[in-house]
């Protein structure tokens, strides 16, 4: 996690929430990683992973983990590269990372110094995977697109370059391709890809933007989606995006009434200040947080958490020694729906909306997960 802030006026922001249309719960699945370097992997930073459904019968989700070795300890490290991953239906195992399943890096000279942070989005009509990165060049990042039909063959990856070659710093984009929307309301993006993306690191909150074949010619609105709040919100020093949104089943309110469909489920990632660590000029505790967005516009958002969904508080989360590469982090940037609890947790007599599955960056050195499940506030 890299973290520059500088303060800007304030852009124009979106237009006001309605009332709670939700209620969201979230549970760790286990209390200890499913990828690390004491389970196995090759490499002693393995976190931040982005996840899709695996075509193996025996695994439900394929990850792309991003992957660091340490240079000069305790926080020298090597440029970012990403390997493959399989994780189970419950979420209590994965595969380890090692050399053979690298499956991107750094090859052009804006990724010189990293290919970091990968989320990846399907488009249905035709099978294509987006990988929305961050594409490091020791000065910049930059929120670059490769693409490719057979996502674990990483010759197929087709390389796009950055999206936003004119701005002096872009990352983080969660991508909803084309086909995905259906039926927009926007009149300016209707049939379009939306993006949602930025690490309020030049403007403080997430951007969304718009293309009509989701690789070119990508426009951004002026107000900010998800601005940065103040106290006493946990959101008060950064947000981040966090992995694709995905759809909620429909009931009487959380959905919308153009087309019958769900509103989308989005995860957001963000920080404050004030939590000391080993770490030199380091006092940042990361948090993810959540958003509904519009069904039939996800420029719109209609509710916002007012607390975390998910903070770091184990050991191998909060990291307080030299061991790990970030102290207090968890990081979210791989979500999957699922049919089956993995936990006891339940909706108690409301509307099941959605359940997911995170995989969490904890640290910067290790992953983990949870479920989340969302539901109807009666």
């Amino acid at each position: 996690v890299v973290v520059v802030v500088v303060v800007i006026p304030p852009l124009l922001l979106a237009q006001p929430l309605s009332s709670g249309l939700v209620v969201v719960k979230t549970k760790r699945i286990q209390d200890v990683p499913i990828v690390s370097k004491q389970l196995g992997s090759s490499f002693p930073f393995a976190y931040n992973a982005a996840v899709f459904p695996s075509t193996l019968s025996q695994w439900s989700g394929t990850m792309f983990v991003r992957c660091q070795n340490s240079t000069t300890p305790p926080y020298g490290v090597s440029p970012s590269f990403m390997a493959l991953s399989q994780v189970n239906g419950n979420g209590t195992m994965a595969t380890q990372v090692d050399v053979d399943g690298v499956v991107f890096e750094p090859v052009e000279a804006y990724e010189k110094c990293g290919t970091e942070d990968p989320r990846i989005a399907r488009r249905k009509s035709d099978g294509l995977y987006f990988l929305l990165y961050t594409a490091y060049d020791c000065k910049s990042a930059m929120l670059a697109l490769a693409t490719s039909p057979t996502p674990t063959i990483a010759s197929s990856w087709e390389r796009h370059g950055p999206l936003f070659p004119n701005r002096k710093w872009s990352k983080s984009g969660a991508l909803l391709p084309n086909d995905e929307e259906g039926n927009c309301n926007n009149s300016n993006s209707s049939g379009s890809s939306h993006l949602i993306w930025g690490d309020s690191t030049i403007d403080l909150g997430l951007h969304y933007s718009f293309s009509r074949d989701g690789i070119h010619n990508w426009t951004t609105q002026d107000a900010l989606i998800l601005p940065v709040r103040q106290n006493p919100f946990f959101d008060t020093t950064l947000v981040e995006a966090g992995p694709p949104p995905l759809r909620l089943t429909t009931n009487n309110n959380a959905h919308d009434a153009t087309t019958s469909k769900g509103h989308y489920f989005f995860v957001y990632n963000s920080a404050r200040s004030g939590f000391p660590s080993p770490k030199p000029g380091y006092d940042l505790q990361y948090n993810i947080g959540f958003a509904v967005l519009n069904g039939s516009d996800p420029s719109q958002v209609l509710q916002r958490s007012e607390t975390p969904i998910l903070s770091p508080e184990l050991e191998w989360e909060v990291g307080n020694t030299t061991s790990y590469l970030t102290p207090n982090v968890v990081f979210c940037e791989g979500m999957v729906s699922i049919n089956t609890p993995v936990t006891d947790q339940s909706c108690e007599g409301a509307d099941e909306l959605g359940r997911f599955m995170i995989v969490y960056g904890a640290a910067d050195t290790s992953l983990g997960s949870a479920e989340v499940l969302v539901c109807a506030n009666t």
